[in-house]
C-alpha cells in the first residue's frame, strides 16, 4: 500500500474521511510507504515518511515553543511584533486564514477591518473571510501565502491552518497554526482533494522512478572588492542575463543595486561535469571582468550587507518535504561548520532552513546555502552531497534538525553543539551507493566540514580557480563597513 491517513476518529476528521479515496484507519498496515496523521496520538510508525509527525505537532501547540521555533527562522509572530519598537499590536487591517499543505497554500481567506481593534474570532465562520480569487491576491495577500508556508515548514509540519494578519506598519505576523484544524465543508474539500493529489504524485513517483532522469544545476555568487574596501557594481562588467551575469541587493529605501557576479552554467546529469562547467565559467568570468585589482570573495557575507548564495538547482526529482529535509539536515547542517561569524548575519533574511523556490523548468531551487565558490575542491565536493542525497532521500531519515537546541545551534553556527550530528549524518551519507563514484570529493568536504575550520571570506578566490591574482601590496580589505558599524548600507561604487 503507498499511504494511509492516520486518525484517531477524531470528530474534527470525519468531514474529512467520508470525501477521501485514499485509505484510512486508527491502524497503519504493514508496507505503507507514507502516512499522514490527522490528529491522533498514537507513535510515528517507524521507518515511514510521516506527514505532520507527532513531535512536531506536539511542538507547534506549545505556544512556547512555537514561538521560539518561528523566531528562530525570521517568523514575525504576534508576541514577537509586539516588543518591536512603535509597534502596535492588534492593530491589524488585513487578517488572512490560510490552508497549507505540503509546501503550497491551497486557497486564502481574507478579512480586511475598518475597526482600529480586531476582534478575535475562529476564522472559520462563514462570511467573516473572503476566499480570494487568484487574481485578487495582492501584495500583502501574496506575503501572507509565503509566510503561511514557511512558518508550517519551521515547526515540522506539512499541514495546517495558519492564521496571519499583515499590520499598520507593514509587518506579516502569524498569529496561530492549527496543525490539526476543524473543518467546514469547504476546508474538508480543500484537504481531501489535496490529500489525493498527494497520493496520485506519490503513485506517479513510483511509476516513473525508472525513466527519470536527474539534472542538477546551480547559480552560485561571489563579490567584487575594490582595494579601497568599496564594493564594485558588477553591472559595470557584466550583463544582467546570461551564462555569466549580475544580481541585484536590494538595500534599505527598496534601492535595487547589482553588486553581484553570478554564474549560471548549463545543468548536467553527472556532479563532476556541473563542476567542470562551473570552472569554464569562472573563466569566463575573469575575462569579461578585466580589473586585476578587484578582490573576488565567496562565502556567506564577506561584506555587511551583501549577502552571498551558493544554490543548488534540481529537475527530474519531485519536490517534497522529504527531499527539502533531506537537503536540510544532510547539506546544510554539515555545510554550516564551513562558516565564519558572519554566517548568522546572512540569516534568517537569507538561507534559513527549507528556502526553496519552484522554477518553470519543473524542478525547483535550493537556496539555503551560502555561496561555496571558496575553492574548485569545495565547489565539486557540494554538488556531490547535493546529487547524493538526492539519489537517496528514502534512505537518509535522520532529522536532528527537528530538535529546537540543533534548530539554535545551526542559526547561531555553534559548531561544538553541531559535531556530534554531523559525524552520524557523514556516517549515513558513506552507506549510500553513490558515495562510492563521489568518494574523492565527499571525503575531502566530510574532513572539512568536522575540523569545523571557518572558511577565509575575505581571501581572493581566484587564485584557487588557476586565475590571476590580485597583487598584494595595496589591497585595503575594510571588513568593518560602515555599515557594519552604523546600520547604513554598505560601500558601493555604482
Amino acid at each position: 500500500m503507498a499511504g494511509f491517513v492516520l486518525h484517531a476518529r477524531e470528530p474534527e476528521a470525519a468531514r474529512l474521511l467520508e470525501r477521501l479515496t485514499v485509505p484510512a484507519g486508527t491502524l497503519a498496515p504493514q508496507g505503507t510507504e507514507w502516512v499522514l496523521r490527522w490528529g491522533t496520538e498514537a507513535a510515528d510508525p517507524p521507518g515511514v515518511w510521516t506527514l505532520n509527525p507527532r513531535d512536531a505537532v506536539r511542538r507547534c501547540l506549545d505556544i512556547s515553543a512555537r514561538e521560539r521555533l518561528l523566531r528562530l527562522g525570521g517568523i514575525k509572530t504576534e508576541a514577537s511584533h509586539g516588543k518591536m519598537p512603535g509597534a502596535r499590536r492588534g492593530v491589524y487591517p488585513w487578517e488572512y486564514w490560510i490552508p497549507v499543505f505540503h509546501l503550497e497554500t491551497l486557497a486564502i481567506y481574507e478579512r480586511k477591518n475598518t475597526q482600529p481593534l480586531i476582534q478575535r474570532g475562529t476564522g472559520e465562520q462563514a462570511g467573516a473571510y473572503r476566499r480570494l480569487a487568484p487574481g485578487e491576491r495582492g501584495f500583502h495577500a501574496r506575503r501572507a501565502a509565503r509566510e503561511a508556508v514557511k512558518a508550517a515548514y519551521a515547526l515540522g509540519l506539512d499541514f495546517a491552518l495558519v492564521g496571519v494578519a499583515a499590520t499598520v506598519d507593514g509587518h506579516t505576523i502569524v498569529r496561530e497554526i492549527r496543525p490539526c484544524p476543524k473543518l467546514n465543508a469547504e476546508l474538508a474539500v480543500l484537504y481531501a482533494d489535496a490529500i489525493d493529489r498527494f497520493a496520485e504524485e506519490r503513485e506517479r513517483e513510483r511509476e516513473e522512478a525508472a525513466d527519470r532522469s536527474l539534472l542538477l544545476g546551480a547559480d552560485p555568487e561571489f563579490l567584487l572588492l575594490r582595494p579601497d574596501g568599496k564594493v564594485a557594481n558588477a553591472a559595470k562588467f557584466l550583463e544582467k542575463q546570461g551564462g555569466v551575469g549580475c544580481d541585484a541587493v536590494v538595500q534599505s529605501g527598496h534601492r535595487l543595486i547589482h553588486p553581484l557576479v553570478e554564474l549560471r552554467p548549463e545543468p548536467a546529469a553527472d556532479p563532476h561535469r556541473l563542476a567542470a562547467r562551473i570552472g569554464r565559467s569562472m573563466r569566463e568570468a575573469d575575462r569579461l571582468i578585466p580589473d586585476r585589482s578587484l578582490l573576488w570573495l565567496a562565502g556567506s557575507m564577506p561584506v555587511p550587507g551583501v549577502p552571498l548564495g551558493g544554490h543548488v538547482h534540481l529537475s527530474g526529482i519531485p519536490l517534497t518535504s522529504r527531499l527539502l529535509r533531506v537537503l536540510d539536515n544532510y547539506a546544510a547542517l554539515p555545510l554550516v561548520m564551513l562558516e565564519s561569524a558572519s554566517g548568522p548575519k546572512r540569516r534568517p533574511r537569507y538561507g534559513i532552513l527549507g528556502d526553496f523556490r519552484r522554477k518553470g523548468h519543473g524542478g525547483f531551487e535550493y537556496r539555503s546555502l551560502p555561496s561555496w565558490l571558496e575553492s574548485p575542491g569545495l565547489a565539486a565536493g557540494v554538488l556531490c552531497l547535493v546529487y547524493c542525497l538526492a539519489r537517496h532521500e528514502r534512505e537518509l531519515s535522520w532529522r536532528p534538525l527537528a530538535e529546537e537546541e540543533m534548530q539554535r545551534a545551526f542559526y547561531t553556527i555553534d559548531k561544538e553543539a553541531l559535531r556530534p550530528a554531523v559525524a552520524r549524518i557523514w556516517e549515513e551519507i558513506r552507506r549510500t551507493e553513490t558515495y562510492a563514484a563521489c568518494r574523492k570529493d565527499l571525503q575531502a568536504l566530510e574532513s572539512r566540514t568536522l575540523a569545523g575550520d571557518d572558511w577565509e571570506e575575505s581571501r581572493d578566490v581566484k587564485p584557487a580557480w588557476g586565475l590571476t591574482a590580485v597583487p598584494a601590496a595595496g589591497v585595503m580589505h575594510n571588513r568593518e563597513s560602515p555599515s557594519e558599524k552604523t546600520g547604513a548600507s554598505p560601500p558601493f561604487v555604482l
